[in-house]
């Protein structure tokens, strides 16, 4: 059985499907996919078919944003989940803008990676240094909800996050909170949180709990790079970047691994971030 067609007895699939997401009535599979790396496939294929095997894995939590490859995630989830929304809880994000070069025109971001090859290759830290522009402000919230929906080509989102938020940079939430309420209301968005660092996500839940209806964090690495079950932050949702481009864990490490993300809030849902549908397969197994 290929690698993209192989998937999960009935009562596997099931069993994914089991985890409810805390705080909310969202009822999904305990692994879900991140797409921040999905623009690193260079085909649209290929991207299709990475999707498609976590699919016919039990997958149903599909993570995405509008940065990541400048709207070309979001583009390919929306091309997938067409035939299969409703069973599919699909989380976006906003807060982190791609530029409006990048967002108007398609493979820009390839330019983008290029660039920063470059930059690399010849110590060129100016080019390498540029931090993301961030926008929390209501106005930024309702664009990029309407901006996702015509992308992601459904008429709401399951969860919308705010993208790897500051507690800085918030200011008063309140414009913010019912804005997002009101996405609510027209029936654009199910529920909102936040997503990113567990210490700086925990200071904003804790400064303002209106804002956090879902809350995602990163799973913490050890010294040795390995996951940390260990958390002074419940969340309903933890992520976790699997190697990139196919790579493989060597096997030592990869049991490690995997013995760690499976003591990781059993209760969760667990979000691999990564382009390589072995790890999908390894981790799937184990659980």
């Amino acid at each position: 059985m290929s690698t993209v067609g192989a998937s999960l007895t009935g009562e596997a699939q099931s069993q994914l499907r089991r985890v409810t997401v805390m705080g909310t009535s969202l009822s999904t599979s305990r692994i879900g996919l991140g797409t921040h790396a999905l623009h690193r496939l260079f085909s649209s294929r290929a991207r299709q078919n990475l999707l498609a095997a976590a699919y016919g894995r039990g997958l149903r939590y599909f993570d995405t944003a509008p940065s990541y490859g400048a709207g070309i995630a979001e583009l390919e989830l929306g091309r997938f989940a067409a035939a299969r929304r409703s069973g599919l809880v699909l989380a976006t994000k906003f807060g982190i803008t791609a530029g409006r070069l990048a967002a108007a025109v398609p493979g820009w971001v390839y330019a983008q990676m290029a660039l920063r090859m470059l930059a690399k290759a010849t110590g060129t830290k100016r080019m390498l240094n540029r931090a993301p522009c961030r926008d929390f402000s209501a106005a930024q919230a309702r664009a990029s909800v309407e901006s996702s929906l015509r992308r992601l080509g459904t008429d709401y989102v399951d969860v919308l996050y705010l993208h790897e938020p500051r507690l800085e940079l918030l200011g008063d939430p309140d414009p913010l909170i019912r804005a997002l309420e009101a996405l609510k209301v027209a029936g654009k968005v199910r529920y909102f949180g936040l997503s990113g660092d567990s210490m700086e996500c925990g200071r904003i839940a804790e400064a303002h709990p209106g804002l956090v209806q879902v809350l995602q964090t990163e799973v913490a690495r050890d010294a040795d790079g390995l996951p940390l079950a260990a958390t002074t932050q419940r969340a309903a949702v933890r992520f976790w970047e699997w190697p990139a481009g196919g790579a493989r864990l060597p096997a030592g490490q990869l049991a490690q691994t995997i013995q760690k993300l499976r003591e990781v809030e059993p209760g969760c849902v667990l979000v691999l971030s990564t382009n390589a549908a072995s790890g999908l397969q390894e981790v799937v197994d184990s659980l």
